[in-house]
């Protein structure tokens, strides 16, 4: 149980490294013949490419870090002002400011679902109850 923390925050560790010093790819040459000018699509970056995307991903990588460390004091309501303040810079980097990166999307999605669980557990223990 000792080894699993340490592995997840090594394995975080190598993810952040390769996030931060990815290289681009170079150029391939093909000898295809193009499509037409309207059948040709632009795929979304995976990579946010405004302030706040970068900012909101950052907050939703670093949610789980208090899920990795077992033996910290934990500071209450830290992980909901996390949850919500990546759900909102996600947001508002996705429909204000209309970037299209698919780490954007995939973290505002999860940080509403994280954001309506934490909300129905907080009224099951209002309305219900804690036993």
């Amino acid at each position: 149980m000792f080894v699993l923390p340490l592995l997840m925050i090594a394995i975080a560790g190598v993810v952040g490294y390769t996030v931060l010093h990815r290289r681009p790819h170079p150029a391939t040459a093909t000898a295809t013949v193009p499509a037409p000018a309207t059948a040709q699509t632009h795929p979304a970056p995976f990579w946010p490419s405004t302030v706040e995307g970068k900012v909101g991903v950052a907050a939703f990588a670093l949610s789980f870090v208090p899920m990795m460390l077992v033996n910290v004091i934990q500071v209450p309501y830290l992980s909901i002002v996390i949850i919500l303040a990546a759900l909102v810079l996600t947001g508002v980097a996705r429909f204000a400011r209309h970037d299209r990166s698919i780490s954007v999307l995939i973290a505002f999605a999860v940080c509403a679902l994280a954001a309506l669980a934490s909300a129905l557990f907080v009224m099951g223990e209002v309305f219900i109850g804690h036993d």
